[in-house]
């Protein structure tokens, strides 16, 4: 028995602007008044997947088969994309002077092709 497939998968990450946990720490112990935010975006991913399988009955009570899929994951957006570096408060706001950029930084899927050999 032949079987086989395809699955797309879209997936969409979304990030809101944010403080740095650090900055924020600062502004709750009185440190500081204020920050700049952390410019979040979004980024999207279209993954088609294929799989694919073949049964084989050797006799009435052995099969064997061969299968084939193929997966994705992405990394944690946010051990990414949650990074900025604030330079010293001025007048107790502390300025972002670098970050990354969410829209023009696509972090890589990692593609997974599975193997599958049995006997029973």
């Amino acid at each position: 028995t032949l079987n086989g497939g395809v699955r797309y998968q879209y997936t969409e990450n979304k990030i809101d602007d944010f403080i740095g946990y650090a900055q924020q720490r600062q502004i709750a112990a009185g440190k500081a008044t204020s920050a700049d935010a952390i410019p979040g975006g979004s980024v999207d991913y279209d993954n088609f997947l294929f799989n694919a399988g073949l049964l084989m009955h050797i006799t009435e009570r052995q099969q064997a088969w061969l299968n084939f899929s193929q997966g994705v994951e992405l990394p944690d957006p946010g051990k990414y994309y949650g990074r900025g570096i604030y330079g010293a408060a001025v007048n107790g706001h502390l300025p972002l002077t670098k970050s990354v950029n969410v829209s023009d930084s696509k972090l890589e899927g990692v593609k997974v092709d599975s193997y599958e050999l049995g006997w029973r």
